[in-house]
């Protein structure tokens, strides 16, 4: 039988799921086992979003449990998501690729001069919760009392953050919006050619107003 990688090594993987994860998932819907895929999976609301659908697959694997959000959420916020919903953390193994990108994202932050030692430790522990930035609101109050920053300069440095427009909260539905260009204004009573002077203007004809006969040809 196939054991889950972070659970009690004698638990079946299938038997965790049942027992440890299904009690607490949101709407579960059992979903029919796929042998090139999973054994056993349920399909459930995901804990990290705003969810009015079962976005979220928890799956067995050959080893472990795999998580899922069909609605693009970091895997790391779905596990904070599912241990806060009360699953055991020993059940939800991170897979080594997201471990590698993390270690890789605080690297990053911890040698970053440009920031003071609160805004570190804030975004550090975003980024173990699966938030690309600093979250709002209450999420911003949780994230301050539980790495003992003031609330105002929890807000301060929610201000001055350097927000990175390809992060994975930068959807197809918030792609920047191109501001229109207004439409060249012609004077009332005058007419334009369609000859453009070089820079940009358009020359208007000297002969508005008068009919094709009375105009003089072109010498």
């Amino acid at each position: 039988m196939t054991a889950a990688a972070s659970c009690d090594r004698n638990v079946p993987a299938a038997e965790c799921l049942y027992d440890h994860v299904r009690p607490h998932l949101a709407d579960a819907k059992r979903v029919a086992p796929d042998s090139a895929d999973f054994s056993d999976a349920y399909d459930a609301k995901c804990p990290a979003h705003d969810d009015d659908r079962q976005s979220l697959r928890v799956s067995v694997g050959r080893t472990r449990l795999y998580l899922k959000c069909f609605a693009g959420c970091d895997e790391l916020a779905i596990r904070d998501g599912l241990v806060r919903d009360g699953v055991p953390d020993r059940c939800l193994p991170i897979t080594q690729q997201r471990k590698a990108d993390l270690v890789e994202q605080l690297t990053s932050l911890l040698t970053d001069p440009g920031l003071d030692h609160g805004h570190k430790v804030m975004l550090a522990l975003a980024h173990i919760r699966g938030m690309g930035e600093l979250p709002r609101g209450s999420e911003l109050e949780g994230l301050a009392a539980a790495t003992g920053v003031s609330r105002s300069r929890a807000f301060d440095y929610r201000r001055t953050q350097r927000l990175d427009p390809t992060s994975g909260r930068y959807g197809s539905d918030k792609k920047p919006v191109k501001h229109r260009r207004s439409a060249r204004s012609v004077a009332p009573g005058k007419k334009s050619d369609g000859r453009t002077l070089s820079d940009g203007r358009t020359e208007e004809s000297p002969m508005v107003g008068l009919d094709d006969k009375n105009r003089r040809p072109a010498a």
